[in-house]
């Protein structure tokens, strides 16, 4: 008998279980490629300066607020009330410890449809939807830089990106206007949040995200010994964050760490330094957005005890 409740397809379920898998394979299979064991991981891991973990922790915090910035604009635009700027931030936190098991878009998804609904009787959907909506900017990021980084490593002469890079990103931000205003009239898309202007702030702000997701990399460069310089690192960001999202991974694992391994070698560097580099990445990246997680988790039951204090009897 159909109870009319949705039920997962096997294919879903097979698309979930597959994912789980396939990212620890992915890992596995460039440990062993490596030939870096389990004691040589730990040491590895133990070496890294509190001073680098820090700055990896902070300058996450700072993308995840961002996060929560630009998912509070777009919801402004839709419904003129907006979860405040704390509780949007905190939001972005307990989604990035989600996606250390579902996809980071779904995950992001997920907690702040969930919230809205849950703490502001907001649509869930809706909240879903206007953070997917908010993560599309720093996708058509990592996709307008890619060809600068593919020229920069193809030639191997990492200026081409940061010349490039800098010449497409300006050229956008001055196109991004018209191009809405093009979109609008050919797609049936909500026509609030095509407004050119916030547009234009949505698309500014992932470039600042970008930019701080390069100090993640360069913090995790540094605890690895400064064998990578920052201007290798530059061209890898856009191809491995643009893979990292595609691949719908939960936090790109194993992707993220073959994508720099490929394309740090390509530019370079040894296979050696490149995976030093990408495993430090992974657990400086991974345990800031756990750590900040639960500081998420905590800080909204704090805020709602709070709320659920101030209700009168």
């Amino acid at each position: 008998m159909n109870s009319g409740g949705r039920r997962i397809s096997p294919s879903s379920l097979a698309l979930s279980v597959a994912a789980m898998i396939v990212g620890p394979t992915l890992l596995w299979a460039l440990l062993r490629w490596t030939k870096i064991s389990p004691s040589d991981l730990w040491a590895l891991l133990s070496s890294i300066a509190p001073g680098w973990a820090l700055t990896a922790l902070c300058a996450t915090a700072a993308q995840l607020v961002i996060g929560g910035v630009k998912w509070r604009l777009v919801e402004a635009r839709l419904t003129g009330t907006p979860p405040d700027l704390a509780r949007a931030a905190l939001y972005s936190m307990v989604g990035a410890g989600v996606s250390q098991i579902l996809p980071t878009p779904l995950a992001s998804a997920v907690v702040r449809g969930g919230g809205n609904h849950l703490s502001a009787g907001g649509g869930a959907w809706r909240g879903a939807l206007t953070s997917v909506w908010e993560q599309l900017f720093d996708l058509g990021l990592f996709a307008l830089l890619a060809p600068a980084s593919l020229m920069a490593i193809v030639l191997r002469e990492t200026a081409w990106f940061v010349l490039l890079g800098a010449v497409m990103v300006l050229a956008a931000d001055r196109l991004i206007g018209p191009l809405v205003r093009a979109v609008g009239r050919t797609v049936r898309i909500e026509p609030l949040i095509l407004d050119p202007a916030l547009t234009r702030l949505l698309f500014r702000l992932s470039v600042v995200r970008f930019l701080l997701m390069a100090v993640v990399a360069w913090a995790s460069a540094q605890a690895a010994g400064g064998a990578i310089h920052a201007i290798q690192l530059a061209p890898t960001l856009a191809p491995v964050g643009l893979a990292n999202t595609l691949s719908f991974l939960p936090a790109g694992l194993g992707v993220s760490e073959w994508g720099y391994v490929v394309l740090l070698h390509a530019l370079g560097s040894t296979a050696a330094a490149a995976t030093t580099f990408s495993l430090i990445n992974r657990a400086l990246v991974s345990g800031s957005s756990i750590l900040l997680a639960g500081v998420g988790a905590m800080g909204l039951i704090v805020s709602h005890r709070t709320l659920r204090g101030g209700e009168p009897n």
